[in-house]
Order: C-alpha cells, then structure tokens, then sequence
C-alpha cells in the first residue's frame, strides 16, 4: 500500500473519532447571526471547506503563467 494512501486513511479515522465525539451543540455566531447547531455537523462542514480551499489553492500555484 502507497504511503500517501495510508496517511489518507490514519487522517480520515483520525476525523471520523472527532466528528463522533463532538455531537453536542454549540452556538454559532456568523456575522448578525446566532444558531445552536451540533458539533457533528460544523466539523465535517470545516474540514469540507478546509479540503475546498486546500485543493483550490493548489490548483492556482499549479498554474503556470506563459
């Protein structure tokens, strides 16, 4: 099995026990707005936009100018 492989599974378990041991809900304040809303939602909702804007970013450095 190829490293990167094993890495992406350690880090998606490693995610998953989060995401299951945070199911209690918080408040969430986004500008004028307060939700309570469960932890086991706003967690995969953060990872999902830090993966966006990860894959974004290197899809951008990728780009070279000619």
């Amino acid at each position: 099995m190829k490293p990167q492989t094993i890495a992406l599974i350690v880090i998606a378990l490693i995610a998953l026990i989060i995401i299951i041991q945070n199911s209690h809900s918080v408040w969430f304040h986004l500008l004028f707005w307060r939700m309570s809303i469960p932890l086991i939602i706003i967690v995969p909702l953060m990872l999902l936009i830090g993966f966006a804007g990860g894959f974004l970013v290197a899809k951008m450095k990728g780009k070279k100018d000619s």
